[in-house]
């Protein structure tokens, strides 16, 4: 089950979305980390792929969740039947 959540997080993209208004117009960024330094990589204006990625991010810190609670569970069971 880990395998499964972590192999799915490969394929999403991490991150947030932020947008930057100027005049007015909206502009839509997926902003992350790669090592200590923050990217920033413009999506667009279309409708479509903003929501397709919203919904990518949000699938991904629902994985990330259930993986940390997954984490915490194998260290129970461990110390239940005596492992490390």
């Amino acid at each position: 089950m880990i395998a499964a959540y972590e192999k799915a997080l490969e394929s999403l993209p991490k991150g947030n979305l932020s947008v930057k208004k100027v005049g007015n117009n909206k502009y839509y960024y997926l902003k992350y980390r790669n090592d200590k330094k923050i990217i920033t990589d413009y999506i667009g204006k279309a409708a479509g792929k903003i929501k397709y990625i919203a919904e990518q991010i949000k699938r991904r810190k629902h994985y990330e969740a259930m993986l940390a609670e997954l984490y915490k569970e194998n260290k129970v069971i461990l110390k239940i039947i005596g492992g490390f």
